[in-house]
């Protein structure tokens, strides 16, 4: 079974209902395992409460989501992700979690909005489904 990781840009895109949304909507429904970092709820719930949105709203775009507690440094993953190039730290932290799952990014599919993490998880080997 593969596993698609999502990236918080792809929750807070359905959340606000960006253009993209109801595609990723989608195709996350079609998906058995879907995980995250932990980082995932605490960015999703910022952007609600910036916007003013129901955290239980928000709260419910987390429900299908595994969330991810590594019982480690996560060092080595994000020395593989910086090897590649610079990008921002939370960036950082979903693209060294999903190394965390599938060090040779073989089972894990990469499923962002960002355009810059994007390349990087590429470049790292996982599959970068784009909608």
């Amino acid at each position: 079974m593969k596993i698609t990781y999502v990236d918080t840009s792809i929750l807070v895109g359905m959340l606000f209902e960006e253009k993209e949304a109801h595609k990723w909507k989608r195709f996350l429904n079609t998906k058995d395992d879907t995980v995250s970092s932990a980082l995932v709820e605490a960015e999703l719930l910022a952007a609600a409460a910036r916007e003013k949105v129901d955290l239980a709203l928000a709260f419910s775009f987390l429900e299908s989501v595994t969330l991810l507690h590594p019982d480690r440094s996560l060092k080595e993953e994000y020395t593989k992700v910086f090897s590649i190039g610079y990008i921002r730290g939370a960036d950082a932290c979903h693209l060294a979690s999903a190394l965390f799952l599938d060090p040779e990014a073989k089972t894990v599919s990469f499923l962002t909005a960002d355009t810059q993490q994007r390349h990087i998880a590429a470049k790292l080997g996982f599959e970068t489904p784009s909608l």
